[in-house]
């Protein structure tokens, strides 16, 4: 019976293994077995039964306790001969976690040196234990090598008295670090019959970051973070520093401080009410924690004046024109922003917008947003991530709305909370819901029944709306028919001509991108049979529009669209 986790690597031969009174298993060189604690079992090959050795375990670091040790047998066949001998390598250890912290105080003040740090044995979150796919386990095979040879090699220096004596042991540490490794690919290997392609590192980091954004009003620790990531908390810190340039209980700090922010920017709830509802229970260390941050008190920067309001998410600045808020820096695209020219000319600093920003403009508009001075930068969450975070908060504090976890209609409204228009919201959309009322009432009369799809040609492909951009107006607030469901799609879908010619829409709203490209496909798509036979190109309902605003999700956009819809698809009506 094991006492804790044991890996073998099977160097040669081959044995009989009993795991927990199952059915025999053979194993043979190059497979690895993974034995949980408490685990029974039994080797043998065809003459006697083979066990492994005790050894003395030794502790490695504040993690993991470990132990490498060699085993071999060998047996002799009837006629005397001696068969192949059968060899492991044989690494155990014990799973060591930080334990959960029960003070919300000293859980809040974990930036300290001095906070106790305590540790005990818990249960790995392995997802496959016994014997291990080869194909999944190459890599565990060799770092568990590389720990062996590491350890032998410490051993025999020891025994020559060759070891440094300047107190820093760097085949020790390397040890260290590859067996961290080792245990994270044993965390990656999952069970053969339900094995699929694993998410990179990366991957595993960032369901931690959105595991943050989300709760981050709770208690986390880096326990969770790394059972979250399936990493171990060594590992997965190391991983999160070298990814980020920041510990996880630091972001996880970040993240409160910019909660805190939005909130004491609305300024509906006291300071220790927000401090709680951003996760940190101790007001003292908040107050002290945000001027740090920040340079002055929450108090002092929740009355501050946000007179220059700058805007770093193309998507927000018509929710900012909507709310007659003009921004005193945004990113301006004069040719294609039709619907937003009337209103250029009140943005102080206009930052140029192409279509793909290149990293050049980027740091073009960040010089230029510095020289602004802003008081407050509105953005996107996809900001949220560095390294524009970073470099945009420290030209002033930044706000960000959530792009597709909200609504525009809710988008209108939080944005409406940072520059204190709530009222002004309100009054935009109670005139927009009367004009779309009365613009669905016209379209009843003409269009009722008739199916419209807004078809859009980008690069080699097509691509149709679900309830967002054109489809919120389209379908959600027009209530037009749809041919296909749009409901089961989040923003665009990319299709086949075959499925227009399913579809066959009664109106075709076209957009093509003005790139080459999209529009040599264009003039392949318009001479094939099955566009030519679609009964909205045989009755003249093809209509051509721009891509701006159509494609655009805000209320500015969704306002021009509505009021024009109608006379666009009337057009093709006799009159």
């Amino acid at each position: 019976m094991t006492q804790c986790y044991t890996l073998w690597i099977i160097q040669n031969g081959s044995a009989w293994l009993t795991l927990e009174r199952q059915s025999k298993i053979r194993i043979t060189g190059g497979q690895c077995v993974l034995l949980e604690p408490d685990c029974h079992y039994t080797i043998e090959d065809a003459e006697e039964e083979i066990s492994s050795s005790e050894s003395e375990k030794y502790t490695d670091s504040e993690l993991y306790r470990q132990e490498a040790n060699s085993n071999s047998t060998r047996s002799t066949s009837a006629n005397g001969s001696q068969k192949q001998s059968f060899s492991w390598l044989e690494i155990t250890f014990d799973y060591m976690g930080e334990m959960e912290l029960q003070d919300d105080r000293t859980a809040c003040t974990s930036h300290s040196h001095n906070r106790e740090r305590r540790w005990m044995t818990t249960r790995a979150p392995f997802a496959c234990t016994g014997v291990l796919s080869i194909r999944q386990s190459r890599e565990v095979q060799r770092l568990a090598l590389r720990v062996f040879m590491l350890r032998t090699e410490m051993e025999q220096q020891t025994a020559s008295k060759e070891s440094s004596t300047n107190g820093f042991n760097h085949q020790g540490n390397m040890e260290a670090v590859l067996f961290q490794h080792m245990i994270h690919e044993l965390l990656c290997v999952q069970p053969e019959a339900a094995a699929k392609p694993l998410p990179d590192s990366d991957t595993h980091l960032e369901q931690t970051i959105a595991y943050m954004e989300q709760y981050y009003g709770q208690t986390i620790t880096r326990n969770k973070l790394a059972s979250i990531a399936r990493l171990s908390p060594w590992y997965y810190s190391t991983s999160f520093q070298q990814r980020y340039g920041m510990s996880p209980m630091t972001y996880l700090n970040e993240v409160r401080l910019r909660r805190a922010k939005e909130q004491l920017v609305i300024g509906k709830l006291p300071v220790r009410d927000i401090a709680d509802q951003c996760g940190f229970r101790d007001e003292s260390y908040f107050r002290r924690r945000f001027k740090t941050s920040v340079g002055v008190t929450p108090l002092h920067f929740a009355g501050q004046k946000r007179e220059r309001v700058a805007d770093m998410s193309y998507a927000y600045v018509p929710h900012l024109l909507a709310l007659q808020v003009a921004p005193y820096a945004a990113m301006v695209n004069e040719e294609r922003d039709v619907h937003r020219r009337p209103y250029h000319a009140s943005i102080t600093v206009p930052l140029p917008r192409q279509r793909q920003m290149t990293e050049a403009l980027w740091e073009h508009n960040m010089k230029l947003l510095a020289s602004a001075a802003p008081s407050v930068i509105l953005c996107d969450d996809g900001k949220e991530r560095m390294p524009y975070r970073q470099q945009l908060e420290q030209i002033a504090p930044c706000l960000y709305v959530p792009w597709k976890q909200l609504d525009w209609r809710s988008q209108l409204r939080q944005v409406a909370e940072y520059v204190h228009h709530e009222s002004t919201a309100s009054l935009w959309l109670e005139r927009y819901e009367q004009s779309i009322h009365a613009v669905r009432q016209q379209l009843e009369r003409t269009v009722a029944g008739d199916s419209i799809m807004l078809l859009r040609i980008t690069g080699e492909q097509l691509a149709v709306y679900g309830r967002r951009n054109v489809g919120a107006v389209l379908y959600d607030d027009l209530q037009l028919h749809c041919p296909y469901d749009s409901e089961t799609i989040e923003v665009e879908h990319i299709i086949e001509l075959d499925f227009v010619e399913q579809c066959d829409p009664h109106h075709l709203l076209l957009v093509i991108d003005q790139e080459p490209i999209a529009i040599a496909h264009w003039e392949r798509i318009r001479q094939d049979e099955r566009w030519l036979e679609l009964t909205a190109v045989r009755t003249g309902r093809v209509h051509r529009l721009s891509e701006m605003p159509w494609l655009e999700y805000s209320p500015l956009a969704h306002q021009w669209i509505a009021e024009r819809l109608p006379s666009i698809l009337l057009s093709s009506y006799p009159s």
